[in-house]
């Protein structure tokens, strides 16, 4: 079985291990999906079926769908930090619901929280994730691939 681009599963780990020394952020677990594609000689969408070019345009297009994957991924990974937040917090939401004060924290550590919960907030910017890319409006079948692997990868409801 092939992954993206035609690897192999060892050759794609190779290649993720290969990039690993970019990584400004690891996650903390593996995102995956899986989607079928067709290639053809012109990039679209039919019947909800992905076509990628195989041809000249074929490297722009394998582009596209890589970017929608990225976006996918990074949305993956916010919402993965907005779990962890909530996880850490809930317990104090209780606390201060029945008991009208949080007694297990200091003032300073009430504003650390806090701090947390506003530095997550500004971090999540979808608006600029979910955006489809400025390179891709003069190239209409590519952008229209493009919305339709948004769509199936759920990234405006997201």
């Amino acid at each position: 079985q092939s992954t993206w681009g035609g690897l192999t599963h060892s050759q794609d780990i190779q290649l993720v291990k290969m990039f690993s020394r970019f990584e400004i952020e690891q996650n903390s677990s593996i995102e995956m999906d899986e989607f079928s594609f067709t290639i053809s000689d012109k990039t679209s969408t039919k019947d909800g079926d992905i076509i990628i070019e195989n041809g000249p345009g074929s490297a722009i297009a394998m582009v596209v769908v890589s970017h929608a994957l990225a976006q996918s991924v990074k949305i993956a990974a916010f919402e993965e930090r907005v779990q962890e937040t909530i996880l850490t917090v809930e317990p104090l939401a209780k606390e201060l619901q029945s008991k009208g004060r949080l007694a297990s924290l200091t003032m300073r550590q009430v504003g650390q929280k806090i701090g947390t919960l506003f530095l997550l907030r500004s971090q999540v910017n979808f608006g600029e994730i979910a955006d489809s890319p400025a390179f891709l409006w003069d190239l209409e079948d590519l952008e229209v691939a493009h919305a339709h692997l948004a769509k199936y990868l759920e990234i405006k409801k997201r």
